[in-house]
């Protein structure tokens, strides 16, 4: 089934097992939800939506620069800030790393190399429900899985 496209993302982990061992991933999982994680987790949103503030604050100062000039206007990709802030909140509570890809928003490269790879590997998966032969071309190692 459609499984198979996400294992090598995902792994055998909480998202893709089924019966006893779901069983025995979520008793791990419950046990991560105590009050002390669930508060530090509201810490670290904070600090991100802090970091997205500045941001929006920095953007539109720099926006009131070239008011009435002929000047490049200031653009933002909220969904691409937003993604950042999942991905920095989530790497923080659940893998205890500090990646900071809001710290990064609009740098040359600013992409951290772990969020550019995990992209690549969600645009590899979509690509395989388009490819009726990519199980032939794992096995044959030839297409984009072979980066």
């Amino acid at each position: 089934g459609s499984r198979s496209f996400f294992r090598e993302l995902l792994g055998n982990g909480i998202f893709l097992s089924d019966g006893d061992q779901w069983f025995v991933h979520r008793k791990i999982m419950s046990k991560m939800f105590s009050r002390n994680l669930l508060r530090r987790t509201s810490e670290v949103i904070q600090m991100k939506l802090e970091q997205i503030a500045s941001l929006l604050l920095n953007a539109m100062e720099t926006e009131e620069q070239y008011v009435g000039s002929a000047e490049p206007r200031i653009s933002l990709d909220l969904q691409d800030i937003f993604f950042r802030m999942t991905f920095d909140v989530t790497s923080f509570v659940a893998l205890g790393c500090e990646i900071d890809s809001i710290g990064t928003y609009g740098a040359e490269g600013g992409q951290h190399p772990f969020a550019e790879a995990f992209g690549q590997m969600q645009e590899a998966i979509l690509q395989r429900f388009g490819d009726p032969f990519y199980k032939l071309k794992r096995v044959l190692q030839i297409g984009s899985r072979e980066r």
